[in-house]
């Protein structure tokens, strides 16, 4: 009996936490976690590629984030994600790409100005991020009519610029996000060579997640709300590395952006609460470091 009792006294809270908790979907959470830290096994391999780790409380934060994406079932669609907002980007923390680290790290051209748990600013010139992801060769998830990207923009200019693109020749089989452009009004393209979607739209900060599920329409959802859903064919996947803060038009940086945006995306096609979950997981994120910006 005194032997049961060392051994249960040599748990610690966490232990026996992790012992009975359940995610949402019934799963033990103990077999979630590794680590000193508790994390899911997810951030884990995320916190471990880090050169300076986040403090405790903003990695606690991106931990909730992480988990509870899986346990929606929305990490799971990703081919490549990027935390722009990180603490420092001093080696490289914010170019991971979080699903696979060590896998399409992101590089940055003509240093983008890069704030703490804010991301980086363009300067509307020569600026942008390289993903060194190919939607076609390295697209995984991410698949002809089924697939996603997309970023969470923090401010908000009267600049007609791409937060995240790629295409061939003359914006052929494009990906393509202007946040704003003259006129208030939204636009993207989703594999296609046709004229752009285009939604009445005033303000640039947000979520954005440009969609494809059919052969026939592209969606574009802005803080959780279909804003486009565009009759527009799609025409089939381009193979230029995907471009954050400009637009890769074969291989030349075009449309280049003055907006800070925090995280990037791209993976297989969401579902309405795939968005909202995406949407309100990334906000509590930023809404626990001070700098959401969702009403």
């Amino acid at each position: 009996m005194s032997e049961l009792v060392d051994c249960i006294n040599a748990l610690s809270a966490k232990d026996i936490i992790k012992s009975v908790a359940k995610t949402a979907n019934g799963t033990p959470f103990y077999l979630q976690t590794v680590g000193a830290g508790g994390f899911c096994a997810q951030y884990q391999t995320i916190y471990d590629a880090f050169t300076t780790p986040p403090s405790d409380a903003i990695a606690a934060a991106q931990n909730t984030m992480v988990c509870g994406l899986v346990d929606d079932g929305v990490w799971a669609k990703f081919d490549i994600f990027y935390m722009y907002a990180q603490t420092t980007n001093g080696g490289g923390e914010a170019l991971i790409n979080w699903i696979t680290p060590g896998t399409y790290t992101a590089t940055i051209f003509n240093n983008p100005v890069f704030a703490a748990l804010e991301g980086f600013t363009g300067n509307g010139l020569n600026t942008f991020i390289n993903c060194n992801w190919k939607p076609f060769s390295n697209g995984v998830k991410f698949k002809s009519d089924d697939g996603s990207f997309g970023v969470y923009v923090r401010t908000h200019d009267a600049n007609n610029d791409v937060e995240i693109g790629c295409s061939d020749a003359a914006n052929g089989k494009a990906l393509q996000l202007y946040s704003w452009f003259a006129g208030d009004n939204a636009i993207m393209r989703h594999q296609t060579d046709l004229s752009s979607a285009v939604a009445p739209h005033t303000d640039a900060k947000g979520m954005y997640v440009a969609n494809r599920v059919l052969s026939t329409h592209q969606d574009l959802y802005y803080n959780k709300v279909r804003i486009i859903n565009g009759a527009r064919p799609s025409v089939g996947i381009t193979d230029f590395d995907l471009y954050v803060l400009a637009h890769n038009n074969s291989g030349t940086d075009t449309a280049r952006s003055l907006k800070q945006v925090s995280m990037a995306f791209a993976g297989g096609g969401f579902t309405q609460p795939d968005v909202n979950n995406l949407t309100d997981r990334f906000e509590a994120y930023m809404v626990s470091n001070g700098k959401g910006i969702i009403p």
